[in-house]
């Protein structure tokens, strides 16, 4: 990766003033005596990066120092702050010293907890900073775990070109020393006493001090490193510096900083130093003296001495003085109160949040009051804010020095585990308190799930029974009144979570009131909450597949999302809970919602109306106002003859336009009223992406045609067409002053386009590059100074607009990114992926600030294996199902995709399974012993939707999302223990769309593959090569679902191909076999029995080939026979069939749905058995709950919640065996 350097704003002005002093132009190549070109000029001016040894060039052809000018990266993430540092002179010089002229690789600063080592280590940094290329912050005293630390620190010093890990530990530091050795770096870690014993970072630290690197790592810690003692040495170059007491004269300056009175009062000099030595010399000690000393002794350090208030120091001793009642200055029971949610919370929180912490509901006078006491008193902090358009509403926020939180989390912890062993009934501060927080920010819940809740769980599982004694905890709340009513429920409920490893049965918890308690990872089957009240506080899963579109209103107070089930899903960004489901009447079940819009303007009347393009070729316009109400009153657009792909609505809210696999955009006026849209036809190919202009008068629209047109929306005109990418144009974005039109493209690139006055038009700007495979989709911030971009590479890029760098790289997706949405606020980023997961992000920090997760049972995919004793199914939940079917709940579950399955396949005669997944992959299982054999990615981007074997073994075929037909030759020993391609061929061409199928002929002669695209390809062998090549193309009316060849045809001088089609039919054809021959018959089946659906599925039965199985869209099972053109039976499921197969004697019929279940049906249509997967939430009895919104209990019962009727009150109370 090439060195970039950028001038920083104070160096871009020194040269600027020596271009005009040699009265250059800026560009004037000749004149700088540099050979590049005139954009790395203009991108050198505009503070652009560029290459490394041309920007020191051009620094000396206008006599400039490149070093004294360079912008250096600097992120000092939380690092606390120094205005009030003082001393510590002759430590700052030492160091200093070590630094530049040692050349130390590795400092660590010791001392004891108050003693100052962060906040010198900020000044030394400050100090320092120049001499290095890079500066970076991290603290350690929320225990990060490694991965993220280490992930944080080479995306930064990688200038976000590396985003992902390495797998082994040993490959990981390495990345990082890469870098560190490549440039010379300042790395401050803080308080890394917190993971010290953690077993990686003591690698890395070890690896850090004894690998020769150009860059210098500063510790600070509490414990000494003892894997470094034997490194350390005055010769060496890693060093310890013990941080000692603070001299007198720094003392004096800190409390003059409180109060005048400590030196116009007669203090002697032996007064103060006998002050600094009770104290060791802790300046965090001495200021929480400071305070007592003024008010209660007149600031004389005589009378306090003669007091004995404190005779001897130790940071925890002075600390307990403040929770000792008898103490004059200790805390009262509310500041206490006040200084445990600080700790709980564990970073800035506003008053409303401390607020509604304490269940006692302080009024807000006593609170200031409380808060100014402890202020007062530097016992807490108060952060300012930037107020302007704060998602959270309140500027001011407080929290406590670290130490504290150290301290009284600690205190906390060992309180409540003596109230849980000790006290069982009073339970005082474990009902008090919410342990966990589950709508706090997820790194915060983590921390506290770290530092917390698991420290209690360890203490309690060195008891003898530790089950029993969660249990009588829970005895004890439900026997107790007073603990029903806090946080004591709720914190069982987590504690017991965690215990279980996340999966809750027969617990009873009815009648309780559940506060804080987060269940998103949790099964709760037959779990009783019959009567329980649900705070608003209470996280679970919720029932949505794949997001495909997310948008915040546009003011930022709901966000609306579209999912692969059709349904539309509302949250209130306030408080984080669902608002509003509409279940059935959005869009056509089970066709995704690919696209919503607003026309976030808040000053036109229609703001809260948004529209919404689905797969069903439909358009609908919604009022957000009256589906908060409960009403879904909307306006359906029509005419596309294809799937929608995306939405548009205009700013001014006039006008929405679609766009559509039919290569056509279709535009509503609103105001005319009119039904019929207009048409703008140009492209070649499907569109992706449209985007209005600012002032409504410009529609921009991108295709697979990889051009971008300009339309003129008053005469219908194409004004303009831009031609730069490489691949598909899917995604495009206006800025707010609609000066810069953005593109992300299939290429991997983002290109954006500048609006040239003198010619109105649009004319190619820059070249964003970062992405490692499809740049999906695109947003810019509403002030226009930031733009996202999400791709298909799982990660999120952050882009500053002035620089064009890319600033931050948000991972958490294990999926393509869909959608993005920018809040009002400018920071707060919404984000919706193939993951079943929308997240929402701070894009200032990277920081994941919550994740609402959602889950599907549909099954895409089932297989019977030849002896008919198992049954595999692929399901959207990533996990593969095997069902051995001679005993009756033998069920192994595969775990190694990462995304939904699309299909499975058992070998025609080894124990193996062949699955491919919407991660593009394709792993190999050995059904012996359940082993992935291997796991290969083969799919230049999207995932892999169908595989299959050859009849003799010999091959394995795959189709997917990219268009691609793979076939692989492989070898495999005979005890099954290895799985390996040797040959890998990609059939050309490629398919125009997705590949939904594969399938051999009987004799392995031809592979058909099914597509999109609305072809058939048949490929025959070439016995001269032994590959595949292009023998047919089959043009349809429609896309083509599946296909699947008639048993028969093996050795035959014709071949029978069913197919089943997107327009709900089902075709044969007659194929004659005799070179370059072509299909001699084609024929439908009648449509008056047919489906009503996708036809998603066909399959021969192996044993007689006039019998043909079907499942479609419509919900249905169809047997047909083809010999009278007739259905002999249908059969219903409440989802989508997805796949259906034949066992190999021809007696079954079996068949996976989205509902969730396989059902096994006879030859006659009888059901023989139902494979079903318990649902997250099977049998949770959520009877006469209280709390939970209509949305909420929906989302519930889809998961596999159950409520009884009142007359069934008895049956409700009987849930729940434990307890």
């Amino acid at each position: 990766m090439a060195d970039l350097l950028k001038a920083s704003p104070k160096g871009l002005e020194i040269l600027d003033q020596a271009r005009r002093q040699r009265g250059w132009n800026k560009q004037n190549l000749s004149q700088y005596g540099v050979n590049t070109s005139d954009a790395t000029l203009k991108r050198f001016w505009r503070r652009i990066p560029i290459d490394k040894e041309i920007f020191i060039k051009i620094c000396e052809a206008l006599g400039v120092n490149w070093q004294e000018i360079a912008s250096h990266p600097i992120d000092w993430g939380d690092a606390p702050s120094v205005d009030n540092f003082f001393g510590r002179s002759k430590e700052l010089d030492d160091l200093e010293s070590w630094i530049i002229q040692k050349n130390c690789g590795l400092i660590s600063i010791l001392g004891i907890g108050g003693i100052g080592k962060s906040s010198l280590a900020v000044k030394l940094g400050q100090k320092v900073q120049g001499n290095f290329e890079y500066l970076i912050w991290r603290s350690f005293l929320n225990a990060p775990s490694f991965e993220d630390v280490l992930k944080s620190l080479i995306q930064f010093l990688s200038n976000q070109q590396e985003t992902a890990l390495k797998s082994s530990l040993d490959e990981q530091i390495s990345q990082l020393i890469f870098y560190l050795g490549q440039k010379r770096c300042l790395l401050i870690l803080d308080n890394i006493e917190t993971v010290i014993s953690n077993e990686k970072y003591d690698e890395l630290f070890k690896k850090l001090a004894e690998t020769n690197h150009q860059s210098c790592i500063i510790l600070t810690s509490r414990v000494e490193p003892s894997n470094l003692r034997r490194l350390r040495g005055n010769l060496s170059s890693v060093r310890f510096y013990e941080l000692l007491d603070l001299e007198v004269s720094a003392v004096r300056k800190i409390f003059s900083t409180i109060s005048d009175e400590f030196e116009t009062t007669r203090n002697s000099d032996a007064q103060w130093q006998k002050l600094v030595n009770i104290y060791a010399g802790n300046p965090f000690a001495l200021r929480l003296t400071a305070i007592h000393m003024k008010e209660v002794y007149g600031s004389s350090i005589a009378q306090f001495v003669q007091a004995g208030v404190i005779n001897h120091y130790d940071i925890n001793e002075l600390l307990d003085c403040y929770f000792d009642s008898s103490k004059p200055f200790a805390v009262n029971q509310q500041e206490e109160a006040i200084m445990y949610w600080l700790a709980i919370n564990r970073e800035p929180v506003s008053r409303a949040t401390l607020q509604e912490n304490t269940l006692e509901k302080i009024n807000k006078n006593s609170l200031d009051t409380t808060i100014r006491s402890l202020k007062k008193r530097f016992l807490i902090t108060k952060i300012e804010q930037d107020i302007e358009q704060n998602i959270e509403q309140d500027n001011v926020k407080f929290t406590l020095q670290p130490i504290l939180i150290e301290y009284l989390t600690n205190k906390l912890i060992d309180k409540i585990y003596l109230e849980i062993n000790n006290e069982p009934q009073q339970l005082n501060l474990f009902n008090q308190y919410a342990l966990m927080q589950a709508t706090s920010k997820d790194f915060v819940r983590d921390t506290q799930i770290k530092l917390i809740i698991t420290p209690i769980l360890t203490k309690i599982q060195h008891q003898p029974n530790p089950q029993q004694i969660l249990l009588r905890i829970l005895a004890n709340i439900q026997n107790n009144p007073s603990l029903q009513q806090g946080y004591a429920a709720g914190n069982l409920l987590n504690f017991l979570s965690i215990f279980h490893q996340h999966q809750l049965h027969n617990y009873n918890f009815s009648g309780l009131t559940i506060r804080q308690a987060y269940l998103p990872e949790t099964t709760l089957h037959d779990v009783n909450f019959s009567n329980c009240t649900f705070d608003k506080t209470v996280v679970f899963t919720e029932s949505f597949g794949g997001i495909h579109s997310v948008a915040f209103s546009p003011d930022g107070k709901f966000l609306v999302m579209g999912d692969t089930q059709g349904k539309i899903q509302i949250i209130n960004v306030e408080n984080n809970q669902y608002q509003y489901c509409l279940n059935k009447q959005a869009h056509f079940p089970g066709m995704w919602i690919t696209s919503i819009a607003f026309p976030f303007r808040q000053d036109i009347a229609n703001s809260y109306q948004f529209i919404t393009g689905s797969f069903d070729k439909t358009v609908k316009l919604w009022d957000l106002t009256t589906l908060l109400e409960e009403h879904d009153n909307q306006q359906t657009f029509t005419g596309h003859n294809g799937l929608i792909w995306i939405v548009a609505f205009s700013p001014d809210g006039k006008k929405i336009a679609s766009g559509c696999d039919d290569n056509i955009i279709r535009v509503w006026d609103l105001e005319s009223g009119k039904d019929e849209p207009y048409k703008l036809q140009g492209h070649q190919y499907w569109i992706w992406g449209l985007a209005f202009s600012p002032d409504s008068k410009i529609l921009a629209s991108g295709s697979f045609d990889k051009t971008i047109k300009l339309w003129n929306l008053e005469n219908g005109d194409c004004t303009q067409t831009l031609e730069s990418h490489q691949g598909w144009v899917v995604s495009l974005a206006f800025s707010p002053n609609g000066q810069i039109l953005a593109s992300g493209s299939f290429d991997k690139t983002i290109k954006l386009w500048k609006f040239n006055n003198d010619y109105n038009n649009y004319e190619y700007w820059e070249t964003l590059e970062g992405h490692k495979n499809g740049v999906r989709v695109i947003t810019f911030s509403p002030d226009g100074e930031i733009l996202a971009s999400g791709g298909v590479d799982q990660e999120i890029r952050i882009w500053n607009l002035e620089t064009l760098e890319c600033v931050r790289t948000l991972t958490g997706h294990s999926a393509w990114i869909r959608s993005l949405s920018f809040h009002a606020d400018n920071k707060t980023l919404a984000s919706g992926s193939d993951d079943q997961t929308v997240r929402i992000w701070n894009v200032k920090t990277g920081q994941s600030l919550r994740v609402f997760k959602g889950y599907l049972n549909w099954i895409w995919s089932v297989a019977v294996s030849t002896d008919r004793k198992q049954i595999a199914t692929g399901s959207f939940d990533k996990t593969i199902k095997i069902w051995n079917l001679n005993q009756e709940e033998s069920v192994v579950t595969l775990n190694k995709h990462k995304q939904w399955i699309w299909c499975v396949a058992f070998h025609p005669y080894l124990p193996l399974l062949a699955s491919c997944s919407d991660d593009q992959t394709i792993i190999i299982w050995n059904l012996n012993n359940h082993q992935c054999l291997l796991n290969k990615i083969a799919s230049d981007f999207g995932g892999i939707w169908s595989v299959t074997w050859s009849s003799d073994g010999h091959y394995l075929a795959c189709g997917g999302q990219d268009g691609t037909v793979r076939i692989f030759e492989y070898q495999v020993d005979d005890s099954i223990s290895y799985f390996e391609i040797n040959h890998e061929y990609i059939l050309n061409p490629r398919h125009e769309g997705w590949v939904w199928s594969v399938a051999f002929s009987p004799d392995n002669e031809i592979l058909a593959s099914a597509s999109h695209d609305k072809k058939i390809i048949l490929w025959r062998k070439n016995h001269e090569n032994q590959r595949f090549e292009l023998w047919q193309e089959l043009l349809e009316e429609s896309g083509i679902s599946s296909v699947s060849f008639r048993p028969d045809s093996r050795n035959s001088s014709q071949i029978i191909l069913a197919s089943g089609h997107e327009d709900c039919k089902i075709r044969l054809r007659t194929i004659n076999c005799v070179d370059n021959a072509i299909p001699i018959e084609s024929k439908t089946l009648t449509a008056d029995q047919g489906h009503q659906g996708w036809v998603f599925t066909v399959a021969f039965n192996p044993q007689n080939y006039d019998i043909l199985a079907s499942g479609g869209g419509d919900c249905k099972v169809k047997l047909w026979d083809l010999a009278t053109n007739s259905v002999l039976w249908t059969q219903q499921h409440q989802g989508w069939v997805k796949s259906v197969t034949f066992s190999d004697d021809g007696e079954w019929v079996v068949s996976a749905s989205t509902d969730g279940t396989t059902k096994i049906w006879n030859i006659e249509g009888k059901l023989i058995r139902e494979l079903f997967t318990p649902r997250p939430y099977e049998g949770l009895n959520i009877t006469n709950t209280q709390g939970l919104n209509p949305a909420q209990m929906l989302s519930l019962r889809n998961l596999g919640a159950i409520t009884y009727l009142d007359g069934d009150a008895a049956m409700a109370a009987l849930g729940g065996a434990v307890a």
